[in-house]
């Protein structure tokens, strides 16, 4: 009885401390309408409402995301480029109005959702997964590096890819698909 009592002291202890150093954090914001990322990040962008940046994760991490925005485009990196981990579970969320341009530099998770407009523009260099939805006119990719570009759930009328390196991209083209792909495809 009393190792029973004592594993789940234990455990509520240890899962207390883990909820203490989950954190979350609004970071100050001006107009943007593109966005780039450079290091092992974890991003959603949410396209629709308001301008919002909030990094959620352990507290201890949460200084060194740098969100700085110059003219038009938000960059989300690292101070210390050699101190964090795709697995220290840090994650930026972005709201915004209107999203014409992603660029994705390093490794990561990334998620864009409901894009719309005329144009949009991704860039993809780098290794992991960028996941893309919504409906736009003309979609234009440039994905080099390794990884997967689900590009599928993006609804656009034409679209121009360029594809180098080695894993997989899907996009939906509903009248004009022009694609130049040098590497492995899979």
């Amino acid at each position: 009885m009393r190792t029973t009592v004592k594993a789940c002291l234990a455990l509520g202890f240890v899962l207390a401390s883990s909820t203490l150093l989950a954190a979350e954090q609004t970071r100050p914001v001006t107009p943007f309408s593109t966005i780039r990322t450079q290091g092992a990040l974890s991003v959603e962008v949410v396209v629709g409402s308001a301008h919002s940046i909030t990094v959620k994760g352990d507290d201890k991490y949460m200084e060194k995301i740098v969100t700085d925005i110059a003219g038009d485009e938000l960059l989300i990196s690292y101070k210390d480029k050699k101190s964090i981990r795709l697995s220290d579970d840090l994650k930026v969320v972005v709201t915004m109005p209107n999203l014409s341009k992603f660029k994705m530099e390093g490794a990561g998770l990334t998620t864009v959702n409901k894009i719309n407009g005329d144009r949009f523009e991704l860039n993809y260099e780098g290794v992991g997964l960028l996941k893309v939805s919504g409906k736009v006119n003309h979609f234009k990719l440039r994905a080099q590096g390794i990884g997967f570009v689900d590009a599928k759930g993006l609804q656009a009328e034409s679209v121009d890819a360029v594809v180098e390196g080695i894993g997989s991209v899907e996009v939906t083209a509903t009248d004009k698909l022009k694609a130049n792909v040098q590497g492995i495809v899979l």
